[in-house]
């Protein structure tokens, strides 16, 4: 990576086409994802998935993923 492309900011990995209501699926999401350290983390992956798949049945699982490691990340940060 160049220096520009550095300064430009993250690069996107695909366009966006679908708009998640982020203060919804945190609402939702972040409970499941509270019990890390109560359950192993496949399970919590898992059932934070189908808590998005819940809210949004029509949006495609490769999608939901990157939504849910996105929520991930953020949590991380802050």
């Amino acid at each position: 990576m160049t220096a520009s492309q550095a300064a430009a900011g993250p690069v996107l990995r695909a366009p966006v086409r679908y708009h998640f209501d982020q203060e919804l699926v945190r609402h939702r999401v972040a409970p499941i994802l509270g019990l890390a350290g109560e359950k192993d983390m496949d399970t919590v992956l898992y059932l934070a998935l189908v808590e998005l798949h819940k809210l949004y049945p029509s949006v495609p699982d490769y999608e939901l993923e990157g939504l849910l490691q996105d929520i991930i990340r953020q949590a991380g940060r802050s």
